[in-house]
């Protein structure tokens, strides 16, 4: 369930963008990518607290990207399958992963070393 939650994610997200579209605007709507970035499937998206950061995750792995360039600044490698949750921690200083490997990392966002792995079971 939770995978088809995290499949429909990008869905809701549109229908929540156009929901809050101007009828005038309504012939400008883009329903080809605007842009791809290689990076595999998207399973989850998180926002950091600050609102300047947000984190990805998918087949490709998992990435921090700042929201202002649209840039990856950041690559979390570790798991060793897809990567399919991710999550800030209160203060913004820890993103967390989930992957199909049953593991679960803790990472330092500022230099993307992995703190703690958890899980496998």
């Amino acid at each position: 369930m939770e995978k088809l939650r995290m499949k429909l994610l990008p869905a809701i997200v549109i229908a929540v963008v156009i929901s809050a579209i101007k009828p005038a605007q309504a012939e400008e709507i883009v329903t080809q990518p605007i842009r791809t970035f290689g990076l595999g499937t998207l399973d989850a998206v998180a926002y950091s607290p600050d609102g300047r950061h947000f984190a990805t995750c998918g087949t490709g792995g998992a990435f921090l990207w700042d929201i202002e360039t649209g840039t990856v600044i950041r690559t979390f490698t570790g798991h060793t399958y897809g990567v399919s949750s991710v999550a800030f921690s209160r203060h913004g200083t820890r993103v967390v992963t989930g992957s199909d490997d049953r593991a679960a990392k803790l990472w330092d966002a500022a230099t993307g070393d992995c703190i703690r792995t958890g899980g496998g079971c």
